[in-house]
């Protein structure tokens, strides 16, 4: 889970609010609200890209890291043909099973 949210707004803005809009100053109003705004997406921009520079590095280290060639050139391809014969077998052999089955009633 992630921290809790810091508060978008904070008590003493919302009291300097209240006494813009009881005054009838509205232009005010409007501008604290959109610097809060501003100060909230300034933050949440932060986030993004210290988000995009981790994942950035986890990509980085991700192609550096040589097990994955390994994995795709070595592992895979015999797992495959392992794969291969097993199905094969498993698919002789219930033919074998009815063969043995027809000579013995035959």
């Amino acid at each position: 889970m992630s921290a809790p949210a810091a508060p978008q707004i904070t008590l003493e803005q919302a009291r300097q609010l209240v006494v813009f809009l009881e005054n009838g100053e509205q232009d005010k109003a409007n501008q604290l609200i959109l610097e809060t705004a501003s100060q909230e997406q300034s933050q949440l921009f932060a986030e993004v890209g210290k988000l995009t520079r981790q994942l950035h590095e986890a990509l980085k280290s991700f192609e550096l890291d040589t097990r994955l060639t390994d994995i795709t050139t070595d592992a895979i391809p015999d797992a495959k043909k392992r794969l291969n014969y097993v199905m094969e077998m498993t698919e002789k052999q219930p033919i074998k099973q009815w063969m043995r089955l027809k000579q013995a009633y035959h």
